[in-house]
């Protein structure tokens, strides 16, 4: 898009930059190799991010395997669903990614305080999703990075 931009705008070669100063990175930052450490996205309503999102994406280039994606407890669905919280405690993943609680509760947040989830070992130092996971800019790189 960045490419594309460039082109509309007349500004290619600025374009050209951004773009491949971009793609080193994310060359850079991703891990290849067999996926490592089970990780799952958990947000309100026990939402999570599964194959073909950019959350996945991120978190696959990050050297994890995505709960989501795995027999394990999801049968590898696609885009985005609910994952019951009992699957997710089943497969204890090494590290949790939830969102940031709104500043007002919410009844879709309660889940994200069940003493269940709260036990997992991953579930002391989880990690929190934000903006640069859900928006395809080259701010996804920060996410990655993270």
């Amino acid at each position: 898009r960045l490419r594309q931009t460039g082109r509309l705008l007349g500004r290619e070669a600025r374009a050209e930059a951004l773009a491949h100063a971009f793609e080193q990175d994310l060359a850079r930052l991703s891990q290849s190799g067999p996926p490592r450490p089970l990780a799952a996205f958990f947000y309100a309503n026990g939402y999570t991010q599964g194959e073909g999102t950019l959350a996945d994406d991120i978190l696959t280039r990050a050297g994890f395997a995505n709960l989501a994606r795995t027999d394990q407890a999801a049968q590898g669905r696609h885009g985005g669903f609910d994952l019951a919280l009992e699957e997710l405690v089943m497969a204890d993943p090494e590290l949790l990614i939830l969102s940031r609680p709104y500043p007002k509760t919410s009844r879709a947040e309660e889940i994200l305080a069940h003493p269940a989830l709260r036990a997992l070992p991953a579930a002391a130092a989880p990690a929190f999703s934000g903006p640069d996971w859900v928006c395809g800019t080259p701010y996804a790189l920060r996410a990655l990075a993270e």
